[in-house]
């Protein structure tokens, strides 16, 4: 049996208040001792449980533990009988076969994780107070359902939501949506005054200027149309991955806030603008930069630096000693 303690990375509490430590061993030790495979981690009003194991035990034996969400972390049918002896607030059934979501109604979830699922009737989840909800890989075509909630995390990723059933999203104080691989061109529906992570790679948008007053602070725009940078020339940047985008200047953003940058694969003659950048990860293609672009990267005070076949944590001096190896090499 093993039993780890993992972070939730939307809702992980970040104390290390003695109490919480003490609520959190002891729930590793009870479910040790009922015989759980699974995952333990801290939420903020209680624990989360990630089960391993479709053989497990009966959750009723673990029913007066503080436990808030349950991931079931398993292919087939989820286990939610006795489930209703819990004050969850969150289900993760990403692996699930679960039939119809009707079966959820008993619960009241702010959280939901339903990602490949093949139900179809999203209809049933308008009932829950939904502040996060993850449909990726599922047959969800309209967002109506979601008109009445207080929706604040969405993740759409391959569906084949549009346009105009984003429009259900307007108003909405949405902090972070994922929209890859969506056939969406338009993200006005979506940009409020909270949106601060935004995911649209593989996406059809071609204008970033629907962002320029969100408080962005990441942005994944892999393999777009998009050309320029100049919309959100003042947004809190963060973190910026451009692969496969048409992104040839960079001219625009440099003075925000980037500490990660992704340029694999671009062609971006001057790099002068990364020396204005307080970054501390980048990555770029190695292999066609010139002695002017080098001694640029010889500049920043970076953390990370690698290129395509690298380790994701490769340090300066190593991306640096690759590039005179093969060139002394050749």
């Amino acid at each position: 049996m093993s039993l780890n303690i993992k972070p939730n990375a939307y809702q992980e509490r970040h104390s290390s208040h003695p109490a919480f430590d003490k609520i959190k061993q002891s729930c590793i030790e009870e479910l040790n001792k009922k015989g759980f495979n699974v995952d333990v981690y801290l939420l903020r009003g209680g624990v989360g449980v990630r089960l391993l194991d479709k053989n497990h035990p009966s959750l009723a034996h673990i029913a007066h533990l503080p436990i808030i969400e349950f991931d079931f972390d398993y292919s087939g049918e989820p286990s939610l009988e006795h489930l209703s002896f819990f004050s969850l607030q969150g289900l993760r059934l990403s692996q699930s076969n679960l039939s119809s979501f009707s079966e959820l109604e008993r619960f009241n979830l702010k959280k939901l994780y339903l990602n490949g699922v093949q139900a179809t009737d999203f209809e049933s989840l308008s009932i829950h107070p939904l502040i996060e909800l993850s449909l990726q890989r599922t047959n969800v075509k309209s967002l109506k359902f979601l008109g009445k909630s207080s929706i604040e995390v969405l993740f759409l990723s391959q569906t084949e939501v549009t346009n105009k059933e984003l429009e259900y999203l307007k108003g909405k104080k949405l902090r972070k949506i994922d929209l890859f691989k969506c056939p969406v061109s338009d993200l006005s529906s979506v940009c409020q005054d909270h949106l601060e992570e935004v995911v649209i790679s593989g996406s059809q948008v071609e204008d970033l200027s629907p962002l320029s007053e969100s408080p962005i602070k990441k942005l994944e725009m892999r393999a777009t149309k998009i050309e320029s940078l100049t919309p959100i020339s003042n947004c809190p940047l963060e973190i910026l991955h451009l692969p496969g985008s048409r992104i040839s200047c960079l001219k625009a953003i440099s003075y925000c806030p980037i500490l990660e940058l992704n340029l694999i694969g671009l062609d971006i003659a001057d790099l002068s603008p990364l020396l204005n950048m307080p970054l501390r990860k980048l990555s770029i293609s190695r292999d066609d930069l010139n002695e002017k672009q080098i001694g640029i990267l010889e500049q920043l005070d970076l953390k990370v630096l690698h290129s395509p076949n690298d380790p994701m944590d490769q340090k300066p001096v190593d991306f640096f000693r690759k590039i005179w190896k093969t060139r002394s090499d050749q």
